[in-house]
């Protein structure tokens, strides 16, 4: 057996003889041995798309030897064999919709680990999450206690956004404590029923805010009148729909 002849199941073998035959007829001189077409003169060492790899191995194997890009997913053949170990006529290694190019390239992520197309569970697939920027690894990217997915499919919110309507309650509270829309500021959501057997309505700093709703709405000092200093009062700063807690210049 030559160094060019090697066990090749039927059906490759005749793709090859009919893709070698049609090379043959380009280049003069070549010949058809094996599957392979084979320059009756040839260096070992010529690599006419600079690729990385000689047109000798490319003709041994399935990559085109005038292009360095077989596949056409931005990465050379030569590195996609010896750098990448990804698959030189295969755009998408590991079949997570992805394309080998955009995972090293653009995503840089692993181009032959898949997975799974939603690694999070958080409804949205790899390719999706790697577009909107977000960490197919973590089903809540902000950290506001919403799903990824729940945030672009049901509420539309911003998944790298804690609070999407900037009314200091997060995205998350306004869904699941205070049943809100987290697309519209709410100066005074609905606070939840206390836990604790103080009354709702105490309001030790005169505010006009119950300590309760201090504490756990608006996050303002329930002892003291101004929480931010700045003259006016937490009660007046809430019914203007100004910051309780930052200072107004």
């Amino acid at each position: 057996m030559s160094k060019y002849e090697n066990p090749i199941p039927m059906s490759v073998l005749a793709r090859r003889l009919a893709g070698a035959a049609l090379a043959a007829t380009l280049i003069p001189g070549a010949l058809v041995t094996g599957a392979l077409l084979v320059p009756a003169i040839a260096s070992a060492a010529v690599d006419s798309d600079g690729d990385g790899l000689t047109d000798d191995f490319e003709l041994r194997g399935l990559t085109d030897p005038q292009n360095p890009d077989s596949d056409r997913d931005s990465l050379n053949d030569g590195d996609e064999l010896h750098k990448y170990y990804t698959g030189p006529v295969n755009q998408d290694s590991d079949s997570d919709g992805v394309s080998d190019g955009d995972e090293v390239l653009r995503y840089h992520t692993d181009p032959n680990y898949n997975p799974g197309q939603d690694p999070d569970s958080d409804g949205l697939e790899t390719p999706e999450e790697l577009d909107n920027h977000l960490d197919p690894q973590n089903p809540d990217s902000d950290r506001d206690g919403l799903l990824d997915g729940e945030e672009m499919r049901t509420y539309h919110t911003g998944p790298l956004n804690q609070d999407s309507d900037n009314d200091d309650i997060s995205d998350g509270d306004e869904v699941k404590r205070y049943h809100t829309n987290p697309l519209v500021p709410n100066a005074k959501p609905a606070a939840p029923p206390s836990q604790s057997p103080a009354p709702q309505a105490k309001d030790t700093d005169g505010d006009g805010l119950s300590d309760d709703d201090e504490k756990k709405v608006y996050r303002t000092n329930p002892n003291s009148r101004d929480t931010d200093h700045d003259g006016r009062d937490d009660g007046t700063e809430v019914k203007n729909k100004t910051n309780p807690r930052i200072p107004l210049l």
